[in-house]
């Protein structure tokens, strides 16, 4: 009897062992580290005019051992420059999604001055590059 109760507590403490070490299955992580480098660029398609809309280009390049054109959402936002209050001074904001790291801003009809053209990429879930902001000054002038 003894023999049988001394078997039976091996059996539950190797049971028990192995539900207590035992955990969900999880996959490797495909980019592990903290996700490649990247870079924004904003550049002006066409000569800003007062009165008329125009396009701004942006470019997203990911700085990796082969650099590639990641995806995800540009965030927006064109102030005027020099204006006392920043939230009356917002001139346009919006987002614009970026495929294969390019992707175009069309700015609406802008009075004559000087603006700051800020942008923030957000890459997409199922990839792992970092974010990256960008700003760029541009002038509406006849």
């Amino acid at each position: 009897m003894k023999k049988i109760l001394a078997a039976l507590s091996v059996v539950l403490m190797l049971v028990a062992g192995v539900f207590a070490t035992a955990g969900t299955a999880t996959a490797a992580d495909p980019y592990p580290g903290p996700g490649a480098k990247t870079e924004l660029f904003l550049k002006p398609l066409s000569s800003p005019k007062p009165g008329k809309a125009f396009r701004i280009g942006a470019s997203v390049i990911a700085r990796a051992a082969s650099p590639s054109r990641p995806n995800g959402v540009l965030t927006v936002s064109v102030v005027r420059d020099g204006a006392k209050a920043k939230a009356s001074a917002t001139s346009f904001s919006g987002r614009v999604v970026i495929r294969q790291g390019r992707g175009y801003i069309r700015v609406p009809a802008l009075a004559s001055g000087s603006y700051t053209v800020r942008a923030t990429f957000s890459p997409s879930n199922k990839t792992r590059y970092q974010r990256a902001s960008a700003a760029l000054v541009i002038r509406v002038s006849r």
